[in-house]
């Protein structure tokens, strides 16, 4: 038998490569533990991200949980995910493009 520890590693890893929510009956399947196992793996990490506030959160999404951003740090992924357009930066990308 896998251990608790073992699974919620698993689970994480999933989680990540996964992209969208990941269903916890699938997850159960993975495992060929029962619903209610994966169920309070899932809480017990969700938790565990909470309490060390860490920039990532577990979301549960209708029985399914996902990785998402914690809302303190929005701000910061709307920075970096906005475009720069300035003059200087627009100079640059056609330099390295080979853009006259």
């Amino acid at each position: 038998m896998t251990s608790k520890r073992a699974i919620k590693s698993a689970f994480e890893s999933m989680l990540f490569v996964w992209g969208q929510p990941l269903d916890v009956k699938l997850a159960a399947e993975i495992f060929n533990i029962n619903w209610k196992e994966a169920y309070n793996c899932f809480l017990e990490l969700q938790e565990e991200y909470e309490r060390q506030q860490r920039g990532i959160r577990i979301r549960e999404v209708n029985k399914s949980f996902q990785f998402v951003t914690c809302e303190e740090n929005i701000e910061y992924i709307e920075r970096l995910c906005t475009p720069i357009r300035s003059e200087e930066h627009t100079s640059e990308l056609q330099s390295h493009s080979g853009i006259s």
